[in-house]
Order: structure tokens, then sequence, then C-alpha cells
């Protein structure tokens, strides 16, 4: 989808930050990734691997994009939030408390309009104060406290 996705948006810049690992990637992915991301002919996509801080990465994006289908919380979504940053996914897990959610399975076109309109209506994540208050690392040591 994102490789999709970046061909529509042709003057955006993509910054991506994770790892590949063996476990949970296939090698058709990974081919099919570093073929149509990752590859040196394409200028506006920049990856960073896996990053133990976020905070440099978020000060340069004014909008964080999740495709996956299927995410059972989006960390990536929550951290996004919690920082302000604006987001667009799918409304799978915490992908609810989006500023915008696509579609399962829309079209890269729908993606990029989505994204567009994010652009020009949103400065700061809605969900920011929520996000920070009921999915800090206080708040869960205080839920795991009270379970134990």
């Amino acid at each position: 989808m994102l490789s999709d996705i970046i061909k529509y948006l042709p003057d955006f810049n993509f910054h991506i930050a994770g790892n590949w690992s063996e476990k949970y990637v296939s090698n058709d992915v990974k081919n099919l990734v570093n073929g149509s991301i990752l590859s040196p002919h394409i200028d506006n996509v920049f990856y960073y691997g896996e990053l133990d801080d976020m905070s440099d990465l978020f000060k340069i994006c004014f909008l964080s994009l999740s495709t996956s289908y299927d995410e059972s919380f989006g960390l990536s979504v929550a951290e996004s939030i919690a920082n302000g940053i604006p987001t667009v996914s799918h409304s799978a897990g915490i992908g609810h408390l989006s500023d915008f959610t696509v579609n399962y399975k829309s079209h890269p076109s729908e993606w990029a309009k989505t994204i567009r309109i994010c652009e020009e209506m949103s400065k700061e994540a809605k969900n920011k104060n929520y996000v920070r208050e009921n999915f800090s690392v206080k708040k869960f040591k205080e839920q795991w406290d009270a379970i134990l």
C-alpha cells in the first residue's frame, strides 16, 4: 500500500523508522519493500532503521501514516498522537483515535486524498491529551499494580 501511496504523493517526503526482523517479515515482503519503497532511485523516502528515540523524527514530520491492516494496538500511532502529530490510519486498534481514518483496503488514491486533507486541516493531533493521559507508562503501572 505504501509504495502506491508514495506514487500518488511525489511531492511528499516519507520518513520511515523500524526494523526488518526476520521473525516477522517474509523475504517476499522484504524484496517488495526494498524494490518499491527503499530503492535508491526513489528520492522522497528516507529510512532510519530502528530508532531508540523518535523525538528528532517527530520534529520534522507534520503527519504520521500507518497503513497496517491489522494492528492490535499500533504503537507508532499512539506515539505519534502523544507527540501531537496528526495521524492517518485504519480505525483498527488505537487507529480509531487518529485524526483521519481510511476504510479497510481503500485504494491508494483514497489514502492520498485523506493525507492531503489531513495536511490542510490538522496542525496537532486531536486526541493528544487523551492518549497521553490514558496510555502513559505511569497509567500502565497503576493499572498493573491494581491487578496484582
